[in-house]
Parts: structure tokens; sequence; C-alpha cells
């Protein structure tokens, strides 16, 4: 019985700690360069490409 509790009060705890660092990241939104996209993959960076149209 107390194990789903545990499982839940853990991967609410996990959340907890990504969902910020996460919130962070994406504040730095900037259009694409195609040179500093090179230089995020040379230095093993995370990359997010957002695309995004109004049709």
């Amino acid at each position: 019985m107390r194990r789903p509790i545990l499982v839940i009060a853990v991967l609410l705890l996990a959340a907890a700690l990504v969902l910020p660092q996460t919130a962070l990241a994406l504040e730095g939104w900037k259009p694409y360069d195609a040179k500093a996209f090179a230089r995020a993959q040379k230095d093993g960076r995370t990359i997010f490409v957002a695309v995004h149209t109004e049709w």
C-alpha cells in the first residue's frame, strides 16, 4: 500500500527539481544562428529548436 505513495512522492520531487531548471533554460530564447548551433554541437551542449508558424 505504501509503495505507490512512495513512487508518487519521488516523481513529484523529481519534477520539482527539474522544472525550475527547464524554465530558466527557456528564458534565453534566441533566433536561429548556424554558428551558435555548430558551437553548441561541438561543445556537447543540449540544443532545443522550436519551430512556430501561424497558418
